[in-house]
């Protein structure tokens, strides 16, 4: 699991609780083997469908084992709850954009918005379980990686200060503007945590949908210049990632889409893809 799933050291001992949990909870276990399923569909091209088949089966089950044991909120069970967030979401975004190089630019932004909304019940899953969750070893190590986020010694980066100066400058009410300047301050942390010895690597990235306001999906949605800008920043992460097989080719799709979106007003505002080798970009 952790070669094809790209498990940085940091993050190991998060991971190594997956297998686990998995093999008490029939509906975790499930969606872990549909997971693996896509991704044998991208290793294995003769046997794609018959892998995507079998991937979509495993899924339905682990959903309807899943809402059967929405009302348990045992501390086990919460775990493998937000274990079970995770692994649909990538299992989502895998299914419903990477790959699809023809797909146009409104179905997929609003596939990563649904991806963004998924991902989220991960920390809704934590949230709700309160008590039970807070005392569990993944809580427990997400306080910690937290710690280390105000240990850590760092310079804002330039597109933070770009972005920065975009939202002093907008026409936005108080509340989006305010909600724009949450999704760039988690943007932040999520830059700090894909680089350094202590890298999360991808999962870093993904960590971003748990941490922007749930408001800022409806700026998304409504298209709003702002948000889609920070979209794109965080979309260039996405695309240093493109080697992880969930991703491919999702976040230069959207930079360019934006672009391609947004008036000649906001292209000063918006980044540029990065170009080299995908595994150094990686390393």
């Amino acid at each position: 699991m952790a070669d094809w799933m790209m498990v940085t050291d940091r993050l190991q001992p998060l991971a190594n609780g997956y297998i686990p949990t998995a093999l008490k909870t029939p509906y975790l276990m499930n969606q872990l083997l549909a997971l693996s399923a896509m991704h044998l569909r991208t290793i294995d091209q003769h046997a794609a469908e018959s892998y995507t088949n079998t991937a979509t089966h495993l899924r339905h089950r682990a959903l309807r084992g899943f809402n059967k044991c929405l009302d348990d909120t045992s501390e086990s069970n919460s775990t493998a709850q937000f274990f079970f967030a995770s692994l649909l979401a990538l299992h989502y975004l895998a299914e419903t954009v990477a790959g699809l190089a023809d797909q146009d630019f409104a179905t997929t932004l609003d596939c990563t918005v649904n991806y963004f909304r998924l991902h989220r019940g991960a920390r809704v899953m934590g949230e709700r379980a309160s008590t039970s969750f807070v005392n569990s070893k993944v809580s427990q190590w997400m306080m910690d990686a937290w710690k280390e986020e105000f240990n850590d010694s760092y310079v804002a980066s330039a597109d933070y200060a770009v972005l920065a100066s975009m939202l002093e400058t907008s026409e936005l009410n108080e509340e989006s503007r305010k909600t724009c300047e949450e999704a760039t301050e988690a943007l932040g942390f999520v830059v700090r945590r894909i680089q350094g010895l202590n890298s999360w690597g991808v999962h870093g990235l993904m960590a971003w949908s748990n941490l922007i306001p749930w408001r800022f999906l409806m700026l998304l949605e409504k298209q709003i210049p702002e948000a889609l800008v920070i979209l794109a920043h965080y979309a260039v992460l996405l695309h240093r990632f493109r080697a992880f097989w969930c991703l491919g080719d999702i976040g230069k799709r959207l930079v360019e889409g934006i672009s391609n979106l947004l008036a000649a007003y906001w292209q000063s505002w918006l980044p540029e893809l990065e170009t080299g080798d995908v595994q150094q970009l990686i390393e």
